[in-house]
């Protein structure tokens, strides 16, 4: 009588059950993208950092600082971005280990180097590249980010010219349209041109309107000087707004200016730094080089003694 097959037996004799698949986790939006296609690496995987050592940055950054993808204009910083990607990738340091970098990879990587100098938090950079690695990465992410912060900088001044032009024609029309109703006709150009004296012209200080009665006529009629003090009101607003925005961008550029000089004079006084200690190396050779000759000509002096006494 054969033996019961055990449960357990029975259960692998049966169709194997279908294993649940995971959903997939989606990749934080900051985590390096994995590289697909003919150039992947085997080893690669997310969150793996492409741009290791502070030479890889440099080389990196040099090619950001060839492309300058936020200058390309309209629609094309995407593909500057791709251009970046592309050169990076052609490089032998990358080239050699299969290394296909993405555009989002880049722009993000770059953003974050900038970030992170801009705090001052380059101690790991420093130990993971000699002191001229080290040197040329700050010189690049200084005028990269110089660069970078000019471009906002001009930007942002034109978009606030447009806002403080728009603001000056609406209160100038609001004005003119005001002036219209009591009688007075002010052309936009003068009111644009010299809008305060026009103001004091028609109103006094209480925002009175000091237009009078023609004779033989009714007089104007008469206009709620609310309605001109608003307009007069909104115009100052919009010029101190902008005076303030200038003196804001005025403030970041001296700031970064001052960041550069900071730089510069760091840089200076470390090329001095190396200069003397090559000053003091080439003297200790110097000493080094005299002391061994003079050993030499003692020890021939010693060995021409040594041969005069044998001679006799």
């Amino acid at each position: 009588m054969s033996e019961p097959i055990p449960e357990a037996a029975n259960v692998g004799a049966s169709a194997p059950a279908q294993a649940e698949v995971p959903e997939p986790v989606p990749a934080p939006a900051d985590a390096d993208p994995v590289i697909t296609g003919e150039r992947a690496a085997p080893e690669a995987r997310r969150g793996e950092a492409f741009i290791q050592t502070t030479a890889e940055q440099v080389l990196f950054l040099k090619q950001v600082d060839l492309f300058l993808p936020w200058e390309a204009g309209h629609g094309k910083v995407t593909k500057a971005w791709e251009d970046v990607a592309s050169s990076t990738s052609e490089l032998s340091v990358f080239k050699d280990r299969n290394i296909a970098l993405t555009p989002d990879y880049c722009r993000t990587k770059f953003l974050r180097m900038i970030e992170k100098w801009e705090k001052e938090d380059t101690a790991d950079d420093k130990e993971s590249g000699g002191s001229s690695d080290f040197e040329d990465l700050q010189e690049l992410l200084t005028q990269l980010s110089g660069k970078l912060e000019e471009f906002k900088l001009a930007k942002g001044e034109k978009v606030e010219q447009g806002k403080t032009k728009k603001a000056k024609e609406k209160q100038a029309g609001a004005f003119v349209r005001a002036q219209a109703m009591i009688g007075k006709r002010t052309r936009v150009e003068d009111v644009e041109d010299a809008f305060v004296d026009v103001v004091d012209d028609t109103l006094d200080l209480t925002g009175t309107a000091l237009a009078t009665p023609q004779s033989g006529k009714k007089g104007p009629k008469s206009v709620e000087h609310v309605d001109l003090v608003s307009c007069l009101g909104g115009y100052m607003q919009a010029m101190e707004a902008a005076s303030k925005d200038k003196l804001r961008l005025d403030e970041r550029r001296l700031g970064l200016d001052e960041r550069r000089i900071a730089i510069e004079e760091e840089k200076t006084r470390q090329e001095q730094k190396d200069r003397q200690l090559d000053r003091e190396e080439r003297a200790a050779n110097t000493a080094l080089m005299h002391d061994t000759m003079k050993a030499l000509l003692e020890t021939q002096r010693e060995i021409m003694r040594s041969r005069e006494r044998s001679m006799f």
